[in-house]
This record gives C-alpha cells, structure tokens and sequence, in this order.
C-alpha cells in the first residue's frame, strides 16, 4: 500500500485511503457498484460494527466520510491531533476488511435509490448526466452516471460487491496530513487506466426542454489530450486559465455579465484523467433566446490571447487561491489523491506551486491554443417558453 505523510502544523489530522476504482470502470450492468461498495464499507468489519465506526470518530468530535468519483474513491476521517490513531486504525480497517454483511445490502440498495432521486433534482447533476450522454458513446464507463440506474442497482448483490471489494481494493493509498512526520512510501502500482475517452463523432449541440424552468441552463465542454506537455506542466496551466477566466476579475465575468447583462453568474472549469487528457468546461444559466449570442461570446472570450496585464494579475491570485484552498484538509487530501490516481508528482504541486506557476505563466497563450475551445460540443436545459 501506497503510504504519505505530509506534516502540516493544525490542531487536527486527517486520514485518508484513497482506492483508483471509480464510476468509470463499473461493469455497465452493475454501473453504480463503486459507489454502492463505498456506502458498504462503514457497515462493518470483523471487529468493528457499523455503530462503532460511527462512535469511535464521533465520540472525538471528529468526521468520517467518503466519495466516489469517475476513477477514485476516497474514505476520509478528520480528528483533533491525540486521537489520529483512532482514525488511522478505523479508516485502514474499513478499506481493508469490510465485511458487507448480505443484509444491508437490501437496505443500503434503498437509500442509494433515494440519493440517485435526489441527484435528478439538481439541475447540475441533470445537466451533466445528459452531457455525459450526448457526449461519450455509450460503450464508454463515462456515459453514465456514477450512482447507476435503478436497473443495475438491483443487478448488484453480496456477492458481486464482495468479488469487486476483492479484485478492486488491493492497490490503496494512505494520506495522513496533520500532526505527522513527513514520509512517502510510494511503489510502482499499475493503476487501471481509461482506454475509450475520446468520443465519436459527437453532436454540437443538444437543448433539451424541461418545462418548469424559469431559464436556460447551458454547458459548453470538450475533451482534449495537450501535446508535449507533463501531467504536472498541464495541471499548473489548468489552474492559470481558471485565474484568467474566472471570478470577477476575471475576463468570462467582465465580458458575458458586466459588459452584456447575459448571466449572473458564468464558470469555467478543468479536470484531468489517467489518459492524459483533460475536460473543460464552462456552466451558464441564461434566457432562452441568449443561448446562442453568449456562446458566441464565450469562445471569443476563450480563444481570445491574453495580455501582459491579464497575466500579471491572474499570478497573484492563482497562487494565493491556491495557498488558501490548502487551508481547507479536504482540498488538500483532494489534491494528492487525484495526483497519485493520474501520474502527477505531488510533491512538485505541493512544495512548488509558485515556482511553477511563474515558469509557465508567459508561455500561457501557447497552451491555451491545444485547448481548441471552438471545437466545443454545447448541451443544455431549457424552458418551453
């Protein structure tokens, strides 16, 4: 097992395991069985109920949680600094002797279905599942959604989470951030990877109508692979374009809100894959007849070079968001985890984010043109009105 410890002077220590099994890589009829196995695994092990997982992190004040994204899952628990073993000992014990006793899984299965229900509630998470839809074939794992469907819920059994638990979570990493000494076992693990990221012949665009809007709400997005760049170099650049484009000083806020009046607010975000790819995206709500002039706008805006004073300015708050997001433990497990999942150094990220970001902030322009932001595949709610 992979193991990090990362000393940070705070009151409170956080401990972590992260598994590289996420959405992407269910069986399409048991899509969903990463995320129902992370709601398992509190149910108990051989020396510990689920009463006690509870009690043992609560009683402390401290919190337990996981979540499950497209190819990580992560179980964390926060405690003041005397009691961090107690953490360490129940978050290892859960991810490495689960036992998934057959009569949650029923029960369990219940509760999935009301969260699934109540992810359909979000327009966010609607919008992204029909994006996911219209976007990756359907022989790809990111066609659908991470929480599965009624029908392959009631396909997953006892006996297929404890066959996936076996084969899945053998390669697992420890993070411990707080009162610890600095220390990094890492091995050579193999993690499984995404093979079947690049979509085929993808529509341009796809408006559903969804009667009880009051508004239209759009995503513009597109996958892309950079060209002769490492994963650290794209992460560096991923977050320099989210300081240029983003807040209010930020030129996708001065452009679609201030100067036109079109949204309240506007969003441009990044993620990146084991493949070497990344996503991009950009999330509006607007009137239904604005769709069209603010997509204009935004890939203007997006493609449009930066100057020296945008540059200048977007530095500073790049790296001071940065310094601030680490405050945050979860931010910060976050951050190593989904390095250790893709292939990026986490030490270069952690130890030299400023230094980084300097050295690649005047080259910025170059990246942003393999971003092929013109190329962008828009989906979106709107109202019938």
């Amino acid at each position: 097992m992979n193991k990090i410890f990362i000393n940070q002077p705070s009151n409170v220590t956080m401990v972590a395991v992260m598994v590289p099994v996420g959405g992407y890589y269910d069986p399409p009829n048991l899509k969903g069985i990463s995320h129902f196995l992370e709601h398992m695994l509190f149910k108990g092990t051989p020396t510990k109920t689920q009463q006690k997982i509870n009690n043992l992190i609560e009683q402390y004040g401290g919190e337990i949680n996981a979540y499950t994204d497209t190819e990580m899952t992560v179980y964390h628990a926060t405690i003041a600094n005397q009691y961090k073993k107690i953490a360490l000992d129940v978050i290892t014990d859960i991810t490495a002797n689960a036992t998934l006793p057959k009569k949650e899984v029923t029960k369990e299965r219940k509760v999935i279905l009301q969260e699934l229900n109540r992810s359909r509630d979000s327009l966010g998470d609607e919008l992204t599942e029909l994006f996911n839809q219209i976007y990756y074939p359907k022989s790809s794992g990111l066609h659908y959604p991470i929480l599965g469907n009624e029908e392959t819920l009631d396909n997953i059994t006892q006996k297929e989470l404890k066959k996936f638990y076996k084969e899945r979570y053998k390669q697992r990493t420890l993070i411990v951030i707080g009162d610890t000494k600095d220390k990094c076992e890492i091995t050579n693990d193999n993690f499984p990877q995404i093979v079947d990221r690049v979509p085929l012949q993808p529509k341009k665009e796809y408006l559903k109508i969804k009667n009880e809007l009051s508004q239209s709400h759009i995503i513009l997005s597109a996958d892309v692979k950079p060209i002769g760049y490492s994963k650290e170099e794209i992460y560096f650049y991923r977050w320099f374009l989210g300081a240029l484009y983003n807040n209010m000083g930020g030129r996708l806020f001065k452009e679609i809100r201030e100067k036109n009046g079109l949204v309240y607010g506007v969003r441009f975000g990044t993620t990146s894959y084991s493949d070497g790819r990344i996503s991009w995206q950009v999330g509006l709500g607007l009137e239904k007849n604005k769709i069209y002039k603010a997509r204009k706008l935004v890939e203007q805006e997006l493609t449009r070079p930066f100057t020296k004073k945008e540059i200048k300015y977007a530095l500073g708050k790049c790296i001071g968001s940065f310094m601030m997001d680490l405050e945050n433990l979860d931010t910060f497990v976050d951050v190593i985890a989904r390095s250790i999942r893709v292939g990026r150094d986490y030490k270069q990220i952690l130890k030299k984010f400023e230094k980084n970001i300097k050295k690649i902030a005047p080259n910025i322009n170059t990246f942003a043109k393999q971003m092929n932001f013109k190329e962008n595949v828009m989906v979106g709610l709107i109202p019938k009105k």
